[in-house]
């Protein structure tokens, strides 16, 4: 299957750059921390492979989360950075924290190692998680003041990590203050999955105000429940990018437009991956239609093994119902951006710091200029 058309380039990383390389040197000078967590960010958004999501990242369901997803959600570059925007039914963005909604989402994406540990002091105890994982940082455009900020904090996602059902009597008080919020809009205590997260401070000097006047517990929640989106960007991506007929093809800004904007002093446009459905075999056509039920929603056949005649082979994890009416990914085999908004789903239930560091984060603010 070719492809028809690309979908419309977000250039959220350009845009969010031009405001980060232009706030840099009016960060005071009293807060060197800030300003080299900023200046290390726009690096690794510069040098990131990046692509493009539609409406909140949805993409698969993630309605019961699986230890496959999990198992899945493997970077395929070390940098990358997802772009989404992220509109409610509402017409409004979505909510970061309490009375703070972000449309536009960049989910910066690092495999963890020695440079990002020099880059963000903070992480450097997640060199001895012995699998890897990947630092997950946020950078939202805040739709009530028109500007693209960095949060104060950020979380670790480990690579080892195990799928559990979430028991609120078992948990410590940051999982179950993240967690609390889904209880309260009627998830069902059976549906919560959990798995491990650890924030980290972003800002360090802000970190330490912060820190030195709300409750460690409350700070640390918070911190996981602003980035509780891009997690869910990073798992579903990475997913995506794993199955067997799914792959990501490079789509090109215009030259001209490029030129215009070097002329002008602002970062050109970068190029964007765009995920693709492969030719649909016979047993995706199998899994994805006939039959009297309703079609399921884009969801992961996870691996298996298959005899083939007289071999027997490992068939790597698909994306089956991907161009269903229900599904996200367009006719044209492309992840695009819904013709109406969709709410996001409720993501799954966080364990803030179960078996991972613990670090006091607080809620994200506003550079002092």
């Amino acid at each position: 299957m070719t492809m028809s058309r690309h979908p419309a380039l977000l250039n959220y990383s350009a845009h969010a750059l031009d405001e980060l390389n232009a706030l840099i040197p009016r960060i005071k000078s009293d807060m060197p921390g800030i300003r080299r967590a900023h200046e290390a960010v726009a690096g690794y958004l510069h040098q990131s492979v990046k692509f493009l999501l539609p409406n909140c990242a949805d993409v698969l369901d993630l309605g019961e989360l699986r230890q496959v997803h999990i198992d899945m959600a493997r970077l395929p570059y070390p940098v990358v950075a997802l772009e989404a925007p992220w509109i409610l039914e509402d017409g409004m963005g979505g909510d970061k924290l309490p009375g703070v909604r972000s449309s536009r989402r960049i989910a910066l994406c690092l495999s963890m190692d020695e440079a990002v540990a020099s880059a963000f002091p903070d992480t450097a105890r997640f060199l001895d998680e012995p699998a890897g994982g990947v630092v997950v940082i946020p950078v939202s455009w805040v739709s009530a003041e028109r500007t693209w900020k960095l949060p104060i904090g950020a979380v670790y996602v480990p690579y080892n990590n195990d799928v559990s059902l979430y028991h609120a009597d078992e948990a410590d008080l940051p999982t179950r203050l993240v967690n609390e919020p889904l209880r309260e809009a009627g998830v069902a205590p059976g549906m919560l999955r959990q798995f491990r997260v650890a924030p980290f401070a972003l800002l360090p000097e802000w970190h330490a105000w912060e820190s030195a006047r709300r409750d460690t517990a409350r700070l640390r929640a918070d911190i996981v429940h602003s980035c509780r989106d891009e997690v869910a960007m990073l798992i579903q991506t990475c997913c995506v990018l794993n199955c067997a007929n799914v792959q990501a093809a490079t789509v090109d800004p215009p030259e001209a437009l490029n030129r215009h904007r070097v002329r002008a002093g602002k970062q050109p446009f970068f190029s964007y991956r765009v995920l693709e459905l492969t030719v649909r075999g016979a047993a995706d056509a199998a899994d994805g239609a006939g039959g009297q039920h309703a079609s399921p929603r884009a969801h992961l056949r996870r691996g298996h093994i298959r005899r083939v005649g007289d071999r027997v082979i490992w068939v790597r994890a698909a994306l089956v119902n991907a161009d269903s009416a229900t599904g996200r990914v367009e006719k044209t085999y492309q992840i695009a951006p819904p013709a109406a908004a969709a709410a996001p789903p409720s993501g799954p239930s966080v364990d803030a710091d179960a078996g991972c560091p613990s670090s006091n984060v607080p809620e994200p603010a506003a550079p002092e200029e």
